[in-house]
Formats: structure tokens, sequence, C-alpha cells
């Protein structure tokens, strides 16, 4: 079809409220976990797609240079067994939990301090849209139409597929500062804000 007659239209979301108020130690209290760790947080379907394996190379290479990190893995799917298994060979003292399927995604968003997404192929995930709805920096493999979401070094990071060493560079570089951490997650807002709200969706349509 001639470029002319295409129009993109990304998804958007409904603003909210949910969360805004409440400090990061707050948020993290209110969901159980540790005000004093860092957590990393994956949101979505255990499945080979996902690049959940590369995931874990990458946590055992951030948890041998920070030892107050926490990954959270959130969702259900056939990897999981095996995902478990893995972790526990790579990863010492506990520090992954597979919370399962949850309903309080947004309360665990708002408490995370980064979002990881290690898709092998991917459209245009809403997940990355609501991490930055609530603030959060995302580190995300360049893949499909995430690159239209995630601008790098901006509001967040994007690196190669299948690459877990330059995963984990790019999680110790959030990691290290609460100052990039911020920025990048008020970077996020303000593009949900003004290119991936609901409004501007439904004028486009």
């Amino acid at each position: 079809h001639p470029a002319g007659k295409l129009r993109v239209i990304h998804n958007g979301l409904q603003a909210t409220e949910h969360g805004t108020a409440v400090s990061k130690s707050e948020a993290k209290s209110r969901a159980g976990l540790n005000p004093d760790e860092l957590h990393i947080g994956y949101f979505g379907r255990l499945t080979l797609v996902t690049g959940l394996y590369d995931l874990a190379q990458s946590m055992e290479h951030v948890c041998k240079r920070h030892d107050n990190v926490h990954f959270l893995i959130v969702g259900e799917g056939p990897l999981r067994g095996g995902l478990e298994e893995r972790t526990k060979c790579l990863v010492a003292d506990q520090r992954v939990s597979f919370l399962g399927f949850r309903e309080d995604v947004e309360s665990l968003l708002h408490a995370v301090d980064v979002v990881v997404l290690s898709s092998l192929h991917e459209g245009a995930p809403m997940i990355l849209l609501e991490s930055m709805r609530a603030g959060v920096p995302v580190v995300a493999t360049n893949v499909g139409g995430i690159s239209e979401m995630i601008i790098d070094g901006e509001n967040g990071w994007l690196v190669p597929r299948r690459d877990p060493a330059a995963f984990s560079d790019k999680l110790s570089s959030l990691l290290n500062s609460r100052e990039r951490r911020k920025a990048m997650g008020r970077a996020g807002k303000a593009m949900v804000k003004g290119r991936f709200d609901v409004a501007t969706m439904a004028r486009r349509y």
C-alpha cells in the first residue's frame, strides 16, 4: 500500500492519580516489599518468546554487582517451572520472587524501581506505557514497536535482544543512580501524557 494511505494510531492510556502522592518507600511497604531494597520488575507471560532465560543471565550479573537488589517476576505461563529452576542455579539468597498472577499490578508498578522487558519479538506492549505512567524507567529489548515507545537514554534504555551483558549493564546504570531513575521516570510520564493518552488516541481515530 502507498505510504500516504497509512496512518499509525498508538494505543492510549487513561490518566490516573493512583499512587502519585505516595513515596517510593511507602509504595514498597504497601506492596509488602522491603523499602531498603531496589526492585526490578518483569510483568507478563512466562513463555519462550519473552526471552526470560536471557533475563535470568542478566539477573546473575546484576546480583553479583549489587547486594540490595530483588527481582520480581509477575505473571504465569508454561515457562515458570523451568525458569524457577534456572534462577535458583544462577542467583543465590532468595533474590528472585515469582509472584504469579496478580490483580494489584498498578500498585506493584509504583513500588518497583525499574521495569524490564526481554522479549525476542513484540508489537507495542501496554506494560511499557503502564510503567511510564507510573514514573518507572524501563530497560527493554529493541524489537518490534518498542523503539516507538522508549527513547533510548531518555525514558529508558534499549538493548539488543539475546544480549544479557548489555541488559545487565543498563540495569546497573539505573541502579547506581537514583537521580537518573527519577529523570527517566519523569520523561516517561510526560511522554504518556503528551503522546500516548487515550484522548489523543480518540482524536486520531
